[in-house]
């Protein structure tokens, strides 16, 4: 049985695994890895491209795609860094055939190897001067490898190349990273390396770089890199994604459902922190990947229910909820749900950015629970109370509250416990909405929540305040809490 092929629609032979998807033989790594059969296919529409859909129901946890890059390395302005490991130091050897330094000799095989032989045959040596300031000679780095590419893996430069670039809008946006680019990596490409390439080809591959690269997850003491995955890059935004993208230090990927992905669906990731607000996410996605989303979220005022961008209405006994009428439309006017009334636009500006430069500069306060405590207290009125700011001082404060000196857990009174278990449940509820799968500060807020109300339930007990059915329940609560932390984590420790 054949059909057509779910990278580049040429008639295929269906895999004999699974029977659901067909692939060329160029393209088998984008559905068949170590015999585990990729439940996914490749579609295009015209208004947003390729991307990823269910060839099956897809249930939670479940592995979508497992990858590593095609190429990796600095970004355009780093710091040194080793470019063989990664290392930001101390950078004691120098590469002896482009003198660029090394953490060490071992370092100038391996992927060092593809700009190194590129420098060395045009005669430059490396002249890095400060190994603690940015150094432009690290920005074409990244740009050579992938390049490279297509000598070294064509499918994957094929991939590379076939994705958007938007050159003329980088170049309006941001005309003095543009200058960069040109300066830095494309005449240093063309005349310091003398590679027979167009400017109209290097910059099309700093484009698709910057657009569709992903940002590595290293271990502390390393450089900040990015790496291209081929099929990673045809997954598209959603602002309440279905999957959770999981990275690891050997620089893979793995992407999970985080709920029940029906065949025919498709698979989305989320380009941003869940966390962030529409009026903070659309401009952002506009800048950096140059398109504008009109995903579920994103249309909703409540951003589903979440309201996370919420004001709350100061018209006396309303209280209601603020939310702009438009969320797509960042001139829309906010009005409150209640009552109708409206707050300009120029005010929900003002207001967010007077409180969020008071979270971040406490003054005199020494004490960053007393800090971030009245803040949520002085703006209670104005804030709703899971709009993003204060989720964000509530994760800090779920997080300080029993592992800081004076605030231990075992010294908290009463209270004090109380409202960390408060303030990580708020956490979790904004959470549960808007990713409801696993993520490092879910796994933190679950694990203070859990520890803290062993403790309460304990002492209620020993004092008899606790009926044994509500004993029950508790403890049912935590022992699901308990399963979800040991779930995720048996699947890190299986996939180390």
């Amino acid at each position: 049985m054949e059909g057509p092929c779910l990278v580049c629609h040429v008639q295929s032979p269906v895999c004999s695994l699974c029977s659901l998807v067909a692939f060329c033989s160029k393209h088998q790594t984008a559905h068949l890895r170590n015999d585990y059969c990729f439940p996914f296919t490749i579609e295009r529409r015209s208004e947003v491209g390729r991307f990823l859909v269910a060839s099956r129901d897809i249930q939670p946890r479940e592995l979508i795609l497992m990858e590593k890059p095609a190429a990796s390395g600095p970004y355009t302005k780093s710091l040194p860094q080793c470019l063989g490991c990664g290392k930001r130091g101390p950078l004691n050897h120098s590469c002896r055939r482009c003198n660029f330094p090394l953490c060490s000799q071992g370092c100038e095989s391996g992927r060092h190897e593809t700009e190194c032989r590129i420098f060395h045959a045009a005669r430059f040596r490396a002249r890095v001067r400060s190994q603690t300031k940015e150094d432009p000679l690290y920005a074409p780095i990244t740009v050579i490898r992938l390049l490279e590419l297509r000598n070294t893996n064509p499918v994957a430069f094929e991939l590379l190349m076939n994705f958007e670039h938007h050159s003329n809008g980088r170049r309006r946006a941001d005309p003095k990273l543009w200058e960069y680019h040109q300066k830095n990596i494309v005449h240093f490409i063309r005349q310091v390396c003398k590679m027979n390439l167009s400017e109209k080809e290097i910059n099309q591959v700093i484009g698709a770089m910057f657009t569709n690269s992903l940002d590595l997850e290293l271990p502390e003491g390393f450089g900040r890199e990015n790496g291209f995955y081929p099929t990673y890059a045809y997954m598209n935004n959603n602002c309440r994604c279905n999957t959770k993208t999981f990275k690891f230090e050997d620089q893979r990927l793995e992407v999970r459902a985080q709920e029940v992905i029906r065949k025919g669906e498709e698979i989305s990731t989320q380009y941003l922190q869940s966390i962030k607000p529409t009026f903070m996410r659309r401009p952002m996605l506009s800048s950096k990947w140059f398109f504008d989303c009109f995903c579920e979220r994103c249309r909703d005022p409540t951003e589903c229910n979440s309201f996370v961008s919420a004001l709350l209405c100061k018209q006396e006994r309303c209280g209601g909820s603020v939310v702009p009428v438009n969320p797509t439309d960042g001139e829309s006017e906010w009005l409150c749900r209640l009552c109708g009334a409206e707050i300009p636009v120029p005010m929900v500006i003002q207001i967010i950015s007077v409180i969020s430069n008071q979270i971040e500069n406490p003054g005199a306060e020494r004490n960053p629970i007393n800090h971030f405590e009245r803040l949520l207290a002085l703006y209670s009125n104005i804030l709703h109370p899971l709009h993003y700011l204060n989720l964000e001082m509530k994760e800090k404060l779920g997080i300080l509250y029993g592992n800081i000196p004076s605030y231990m857990l075992k010294n908290l009174t009463r209270p004090q416990l109380d409202r960390k278990i408060q303030v990580c449940e708020d956490v979790l509820q904004a959470t549960d909405i808007l990713s409801p799968g696993y993520s490092k500060m879910r796994g933190k807020i679950t694990g203070e929540l859990t520890r803290t109300k062993l403790l309460t339930v304990k002492s209620d007990v020993d004092k008899g305040i606790l009926d044994r059915d509500r004993y029950r329940d508790v403890l049912n609560q935590i022992s699901k809490f308990q399963q979800y932390t040991q779930t995720w984590k048996k699947i890190f420790s299986e996939n180390k």
